[in-house]
């Protein structure tokens, strides 16, 4: 009876052994893939990036608040895309709305409207109804 706590102190430690040894396994499997889980931000500059990238026709229709139209962008599209063929795909990407937290917010309102089946007339008002009132103000780039 008197190694019955050296037994369950060892089962103890096995246990945390397995345990880190599971943990530094996955950390460097993870590692080697470049696995790395996105913070809000990168989903939500993502997402705005996959809405205005596939939906051109709208997002070439909503105005830019964020006082970028001194580098010549005339419309929300051109925020994130600088160039599209004649079929409407993005050929170049432009990385402006990367750091501009105006044209992630003003895109990610757009598709969200979208998904709740908005057509584009009504994402337009809504768009220009939330953000016309604060078009002359400029928000701070975010620092990539």
């Amino acid at each position: 009876m008197s190694h019955t706590p050296s037994v369950r102190v060892n089962a103890l430690r096995a246990a945390v052994w397995v345990v880190l040894l599971v943990f530094v396994g996955y950390a460097a499997w993870a590692s080697i893939k470049g696995y790395r889980q996105q913070s809000d931000d990168e989903r939500g500059i993502s997402e705005a990036y996959a809405f205005v990238i596939a939906n051109g026709d709208i997002s070439a229709e909503l105005s830019c608040y964020c006082g970028c139209k001194d580098q010549g962008h005339a419309s929300l599209d051109m925020c994130f895309v600088t160039r599209r063929d004649k079929q409407g795909r993005m050929v170049v990407r432009d990385v402006h709305a990367e750091t501009c937290p105006i044209c992630i917010d003003v895109a990610l309102l757009a598709a969200r409207l979208r998904r709740g089946g908005a057509d584009s007339a009504a994402i337009r008002q809504a768009v220009e109804s939330q953000y016309g009132p604060r078009a002359a103000a400029s928000q701070p780039l975010r620092q990539r």
